[in-house]
């Protein structure tokens, strides 16, 4: 089974049309139909996406097969030509979209501080938005709001999260040569941040939106947000140091600070046990 048809497949399964899927990873339906068609192939930050949101690996898509595993049939499928050219066709399609995709984020250049200054670029928009996110947190572990401007908050916060879901992967793919540490620990913010809005906000479809979300956990949240305050603070303060002195800002330094706020968030979220719904 190629790619279109796996994405077509998970989306019916999901009961999505595809101006909804279109809707979920910002792009027009026009692009989903020509991915469902094979007359284009979704970029790695789509496919990134779609497995996340699908909950299979990318492998899944990435490998024209119907499951990983199956490595005997795959192995006489590539005895084919058409299959050999098909493979080929859709490793070219996967780089040039790559490669595509990476001029865009570094602005066609190809330099270490063109590269640094847009890793610095997504670093203050990542915590813009975290900002964001954290302040309607706030909002809501108050519980002053009606159910209606609840729903409004969160809607607002879906923004906020998968933008940082965004960024994060933009700051992994610009530094996985590196190997440093600081965009591992993005997603994991942003992973904490997915895991809230969903446990609290979404259906247990992970689609729709609640319509009644009075019940949360208050206090788990109030914790949630006094831990954010501190890596707000601490990005803002390391921001400050640096600010008109020859100083660089380190981002391993950055990260050796976070490690042990993001521990506690994780173990707040991520790495909690279910919620008990009775």
């Amino acid at each position: 089974m190629n790619t279109g048809k796996k994405i077509q497949k998970l989306r019916k399964e999901y009961n999505l049309s595809q101006e909804q899927l279109a809707e979920k990873f910002g792009v027009s339906r026009q692009s989903v139909s020509k991915w469902e068609s094979d007359q284009s192939v979704p970029d790695i930050y789509n496919i990134i996406q779609l497995s996340d949101f699908f909950g299979v690996s990318t492998d899944f898509f990435l490998k024209d097969s119907e499951t990983v595993n199956e490595q005997s049939s795959i192995s006489k499928k590539r005895a084919h030509p058409l299959f050999r050219h098909r493979t080929l066709i859709l490793s070219l399609g996967l780089v040039l979209s790559l490669l595509v995709s990476m001029m865009l984020w570094v602005g066609l250049k190809s330099s270490e501080k063109d590269t640094q200054e847009a890793l610095h670029g997504i670093h203050k928009e990542y915590y813009v938005n975290l900002n964001s996110y954290n302040e309607i947190l706030k909002t809501v572990a108050r519980q002053e709001l009606s159910s209606q401007m609840m729903i409004s908050e969160a809607e607002k916060m879906r923004n906020h999260v998968n933008a940082l879901i965004h960024t994060s992967s933009q700051y992994i793919l610009l530094t996985q040569r590196s190997g440093e540490p600081l965009g591992a620990y993005l997603w994991d913010m942003a992973t904490s941040a997915r895991w809230i809005h969903r446990e609290y906000f979404l259906e247990e479809n992970q689609i729709d939106m609640k319509e009644d979300i009075r019940y949360i956990d208050a206090d788990r949240i109030s914790k949630v947000t006094e831990i954010l305050d501190e890596i707000i603070n601490l990005e803002k303060k390391a921001g400050t140091e640096v600010e008109g002195t020859e100083k660089e800002f380190t981002s391993t330094e950055m990260a050796e600070a976070l490690q042990p706020k993001l521990k506690d968030l994780t173990e707040l979220t991520i790495l909690s046990f279910p919620q008990n719904d009775n």
